[in-house]
């Protein structure tokens, strides 16, 4: 038209190859690709990071429970991974918990028991006799640690074999640890005498460098650092940081502070 000369449209030949087939196509050509979603990161926020002490002394394996963040939903599952005794003065976690879930229902909350370690923080108990009452003794302390070095025999005899020949119960009213005999069982009677022999422990050893210290030469993180556990473990990003007992002094706290200046710079922390 109006003498001008036409131009030819030159389709463009376009290769796709996928993992199936290969085809071939004009023109523009897309496709449908689903969008890529993050999984989001679980926002808590204010999770309490606790640090201090606990009864660990109640567990076989108390020694590899130290220094390992736990995360706690509700009261049970807080002894039941930490155990629980009113000492709090000597076992400071067991007041956070006790607060937090049987008084106001904060959760969850994440606790680092620094100790005291039972391979550690212990002294020996000598030996020591006790006569049973209709099957069920007493003993002297609350904190015998209960793992394989806690023997029970007869005086100057063999031991007995926990779960065969007895086992331990706890008085709901002292917490004391009980020594119940087992019918059937190696301990003659309901009345018999038995020794006891093995280790307390000493939880004044602990001391705030146990709350403070750091990383050591394996990248071992222990006390206050590590809350750089947390979010690794459960996907959680530390809110407030509580050390019981420790952070109320004001020398304390002062170390406290400078221990927590790094660690604070990252996490935007509050300390309690």
């Amino acid at each position: 038209m109006g003498g001008g000369k036409s131009k030819a449209i030159k389709s463009r030949k376009v290769r796709v190859t996928n993992i199936a087939t290969t085809i071939s196509r004009h023109g523009a050509t897309w496709e449908t690709v689903p969008t890529s979603i993050q999984v989001p990161i679980r926002a808590v926020p204010g999770v309490n990071i606790v640090v201090g002490t606990a009864p660990l002394y109640k567990f076989a394996d108390g020694s590899a429970r130290v220094n390992k963040p736990v995360l706690c939903i509700n009261y049970e599952d807080a002894v039941r991974q930490l155990g629980f005794t009113k000492d709090f003065h000597n076992y400071t976690l067991c007041e956070h918990m006790y607060a937090a879930f049987r008084l106001y229902g904060v959760s969850p909350v994440v606790y680092i028991p620094v100790g005291p370690d039972p391979l550690i923080h212990r002294v020996a108990s000598p030996p020591k006799e006790y006569t049973l009452l209709n099957g069920r003794v007493n003993l002297d302390y609350k904190d015998y640690i209960q793992d394989a070095t806690l023997i029970i025999r007869a005086p100057g005899g063999d031991a007995y074999v926990l779960g065969t020949d007895y086992v331990f119960d706890v008085d709901i009213n002292n917490e004391d640890l009980v020594v119940v005999r087992l019918a059937g069982g190696a301990i003659p009677t309901p009345n018999s005498i038995i020794e006891m022999e093995g280790f307390r422990m000493t939880p004044q050893a602990i001391t705030v460098n146990n709350i403070i210290v750091g990383v050591d030469a394996d990248g071992n993180t222990s006390g206050i650092a590590a809350i750089e556990d947390v979010f690794g473990l459960f996907g959680l990003i530390p809110g407030i940081l509580i050390t019981p007992k420790w952070s109320y002094l004001p020398e304390r706290l002062r170390w406290l502070r400078s221990a927590m200046s790094t660690v604070v710079s990252k996490r935007g922390l509050r300390l309690m």
